[in-house]
């Protein structure tokens, strides 16, 4: 019995580090199309994401870069912003910005052409924030002196967490699965 109770208790406690991972059961997809921008231009987009009781933790993104050879840009020049209709504002990346957070692909490492994949992202803590109504991307190209590259097949992934009720059956369900022994 002492075990059982331990156990509901570390699972109490551990709860929060768990939801902070999201559920790639849940993840959303999110196709924000292709760019081609110049140096400081940015292109903005509005989604619908819908609600649902699965609060965002995080995100991650992936694009086909195409660079104008011998340009001096760099995929990690671009700069994303994102504005969720309930909840703080996130930005990542970008160059004349200076940027805190940075892209997986960051550097020098990323001046050539090709597909790059950063995150996830965990830039809103578990409770997380709301996914619903209309948010708000903007893809910047942030080196000021670049010349037109693309932004192909642009997506960005939204991590999701289960609602709060269902970490409670969890630890419900261990309870009771314990009660039968």
């Amino acid at each position: 019995m002492r075990l059982g109770i331990g156990l509901i208790c570390a699972l109490l406690v551990a709860a929060p580090a768990l939801a902070q991972q999201h559920d790639p059961g849940l993840d959303q997809k999110i196709v924000l199309g292709s760019f081609t921008l110049s140096g400081g231009q940015s292109a903005e987009v509005l989604v619908d994401v819908g609600y649902n009781f699965n609060n965002v933790v995080g995100y991650s993104i992936k694009m086909d870069y195409v660079d104008n050879p011998n340009s001096g840009s760099w995929a990690s020049d671009m700069k994303l912003d994102i504005f969720p209709a309930t909840g703080p504002a996130t930005t990542r990346g970008g160059y004349d910005s200076s940027p805190v957070n940075v892209w997986d692909f960051d550097g020098f490492g990323s001046d050539q052409t090709g597909t790059y994949t950063s995150g996830p992202h965990y830039d809103w803590p578990a409770p997380g924030i709301a996914k619903d109504g209309i948010w708000r991307f903007v893809v910047k190209n942030d080196w000021s002196f670049s010349p037109a590259v693309q932004y192909n097949n642009f997506s960005v992934t939204l991590h999701k967490i289960p609602e709060p009720a269902t970490l409670s059956l969890l630890a419900l369900g261990s309870l009771a699965l314990l009660r039968r022994r």
